[in-house]
C-alpha cells in the first residue's frame, strides 16, 4: 500500500557535483579532443578532492590527475579543488587536467607541462603559461555555452584559510570550535629563513630565533620569514 507520504515525496534531480564534470566531459571537452587529434580516455574517475602533496605556503592546487598505473582499475584519476565553485574556473581546470589524461601512458604522465602538453592545449583554446592555462576568448565562449547548458556547478566553495581551534579561553572565543576532523595545525612550525646575500635557507623553530638568527655558511646574518 502507498501511503501519502509516499505520493508526496519529491525526487531530487539536482546534478551531483561527480555527474556535473562528467557531463562537461561527455556533452564538450570529449568530441573536441578528438577533433585536435588527442583523444581521452574511455573512462575517468572524476571527483573533487584536495590535490596530494599541496602546501598551503605554495599556491592553492586547482587540480590534478593521476595516472591510470596508480589505479586497480587502470583508470585516470582527476580532482577538482573543493576551495573552487567557479563555473568557469571549474570548466577550465577540468579541461587542463584532461590534456594530462590524453597525455598518460603506460610509463605514467611523463609530460608535464611541456611541448606535447602546450600543443594539445594551444589547440583546444589555451593560452600560456602552461601551468595555469589560461582560457582564449573563443575558448571562453565554448566554456560559457556549456555552463548555460549544465547550469551552475552544485558546488560551494570550502573555506580552508581558517584556525583549526578555538577555545573557550581564547580573546576570539564566539562559541565555535573545530572546523575539521583532521590534527591541528602545528603551533610551532618551522620559519623559514634565508640569506640576503647569497640565498641559502634552512627552517627553525621560534624559540631558536628568539635566540639568534641563524647564519649562512659565509657567515651572513639570516631573515626568518614573517
Amino acid at each position: 500500500m502507498t501511503s501519502a507520504a509516499d505520493n508526496n515525496t519529491e525526487t531530487d534531480l539536482s546534478p551531483t557535483r561527480e555527474r556535473w564534470l562528467e557531463q562537461a566531459i561527455e556533452t564538450y571537452y570529449r568530441s573536441r579532443f578528438e577533433q585536435v587529434g588527442f583523444p581521452i580516455p574511455a573512462r575517468f574517475h572524476v571527483s573533487v578532492g584536495f590535490g596530494y602533496g599541496a602546501k598551503r605556503e605554495n599556491a592553492k592546487l586547482l587540480g590534478q590527475c593521476w595516472s591510470r598505473i596508480q589505479s586497480a582499475d587502470g583508470v585516470n584519476h582527476i580532482f577538482i579543488s573543493p576551495e573552487i565553485d567557479d563555473t568557469m574556473e571549474v570548466l577550465r581546470t577540468l579541461g587542463h587536467e584532461l590534456i594530462h589524461s590524453a597525455l598518460d601512458s603506460d610509463e605514467g604522465i611523463m609530460d608535464g607541462h611541456t611541448k606535447r602538453f602546450a600543443e594539445i592545449a594551444t589547440r583546444l583554446g589555451f593560452n600560456g603559461p602552461m601551468t595555469q592555462t589560461p582560457a582564449s576568448i573563443e575558448l571562453q565562449a565554448d566554456l560559457i555555452t556549456v555552463a548555460a547548458a549544465l547550469g551552475e556547478y552544485p558546488h560551494g566553495a570550502l573555506r580552508v584559510d581558517v584556525p583549526a581551534r578555538v577555545t573557550s579561553k581564547d580573546p576570539a572565543y564566539t562559541g565555535g570550535g573545530r572546523v575539521h576532523t583532521g590534527p591541528p595545525r602545528q603551533s610551532n612550525r618551522h620559519v623559514k629563513c634565508e640569506c640576503p646575500c647569497c640565498g641559502y635557507t634552512v627552517r627553525t623553530t621560534h624559540k631558536w630565533i628568539a635566540m639568534g638568527a641563524p647564519r649562512c655558511p659565509v657567515g651572513t646574518e639570516m631573515i626568518p620569514e614573517l
